[in-house]
């Protein structure tokens, strides 16, 4: 198993140890063949941590949310510094409008003006930026960008209008240093990714611009139960629950809001006055697939350009997983695409780039291509996620977002 599977079971069971045992049945889930042994193996090693059973605290409890945030952060303290010594990456604690951050810079960083911000998951309520190393330190590394990685207050310590209003400084203050909106990119997983959302909307009706890009992982855009999925795979899922778990840490950050309120679930909000051509990910093993098939579906109705990427037997945020080496940008795989077709490949990924960068500013990326795609290492679906973020350019173009309009893609990740 890759050190980052390692680090990914090690996230649920801390979670699931900190947080306590739900009196739930166990979830008799199936483990698909049509995915590979690698993430069969993860898979069935998530099942066995039981992550599902996980609850968290009352609202209002503070004492024992501060004892499971202390819990989490201990126990993950390893395998994020494993991640930060394996990607050689330089991580800097900071401040941006008052508000704590981790700078991130890949080795050898050169600045070409570009800047990634990420909104960490975690239902609002766990984790931070140094806890969640395992995903933007191997981001950085794949992606050559510097990384903001935004340490935001969770709630219940912090409501959602404190913890949008943190995302919205860490901007302005980019801003401040000289980005322009177009040298800006944003990511979130879970929460983050509906944090993402939250503040790509809150910088719109400001008048600030909008980021050039949006990556979604799995994203809790919709703090209600609502949803397919959120019913049908309420059993199947391997990793999620959400009455216990997510409806506390909801309750916890809404601060009072009904839940439905476009203010703390902006699946629910306007997105005709324009949004950042999002990539949006999930896969078929969460209650959140709703959640994302729903969120394309309002964007794409509101005539924005969007993408959604379905991947077959793949749990929540499973694009937190990359191969071994942290992953380079051309070891981006869907095995849905076998070698015979990996000319395809290339061609999409070099496609939802290209068409907001400068021409011809790819050139590492497809030189790249021909020999590792056919080998990446670690688990093949694990690598999926870097196609969302190669900036290897010199600027985003601003028109970028009438130039593509591309279709829902369906991943079949078989052997």
């Amino acid at each position: 198993m890759t050190t980052l599977g390692r680090f990914f079971l090690a996230l649920f069971a801390t979670v699931l140890l900190a947080g306590g045992i739900a009196k739930a049945q166990d979830r008799n889930i199936y483990v698909p063949n049509t995915i590979s042994a690698e993430a069969q193996q993860v898979l069935r090693g998530i099942i066995g941590a039981k992550p599902y059973a996980r609850v968290a605290p009352q609202p209002d409890d503070l004492e024992s949310w501060r004892q499971l945030h202390a819990a989490n952060e201990a126990a993950l303290q390893g395998p994020n510094n494993n991640a930060v010594i394996r990607t050689g990456v330089t991580v800097s604690d900071a401040e941006m409008g008052g508000v704590p951050v981790l700078d991130i810079r890949p080795r050898g960083w050169k600045d070409n003006g570009k800047v990634l911000v990420y909104t960490h998951g975690g239902a609002y309520t766990f984790f931070s930026a140094r806890s969640t190393l395992g995903s933007s330190a191997p981001m950085s590394h794949a992606t050559g960008l510097r990384v903001i990685s935004v340490n935001y207050t969770t709630a219940p310590f912090a409501k959602w209008a404190e913890i949008q209003e943190q995302v919205i400084s860490v901007f302005q203050t980019l801003l401040s240093d000289g980005y322009a909106m177009e040298d800006i990119a944003i990511y979130g997983d879970s929460a983050g990714g509906g944090l993402a959302v939250s503040t790509i909307l809150n910088l719109r009706e400001r008048g600030m611009g909008m980021p050039a890009v949006a990556v979604l992982w799995s994203p809790w855009v919709d703090l209600t139960n609502a949803g397919d999925t959120a019913h049908t795979l309420s059993d199947a899922d391997p990793t999620l629950i959400y009455d216990g778990l997510l409806l506390q840490s909801a309750l916890a950050f809404a601060d009072g809001l009904d839940l439905n309120d476009p203010r703390v679930s902006p699946l629910y909000a306007e997105f005709n006055e324009g949004f950042p051509p999002p990539l949006i990910q999930a896969g078929t093993k969460e209650i959140l697939l709703s959640t994302a098939v729903r969120l394309y579906q309002k964007l794409e109705a509101a005539g924005q350009e969007t993408k959604l990427d379905i991947y077959e037997g793949m749990w929540h945020v499973s694009t937190a997983c990359t191969s071994r080496d942290g992953g380079r940008p051309w070891e981006i795989r869907s095995v849905y695409q076998r070698a015979s077709r990996d000319t395809e490949i290339g061609s999409r990924c070099r496609n939802w780039f290209t068409r907001r960068l400068n021409a011809g500013v790819v050139t590492e990326f497809q030189e790249g291509v021909s020999a590792d795609w056919r080998n990446p290492r670690g688990y093949p679906e694990f690598s999926f996620r870097l196609r969302a973020i190669t900036w290897r350019a010199e600027a985003f173009p601003k028109n970028a977002a009438t130039a593509f309009r591309p279709r829902t893609a369906y991943h079949d990740l078989g052997p």
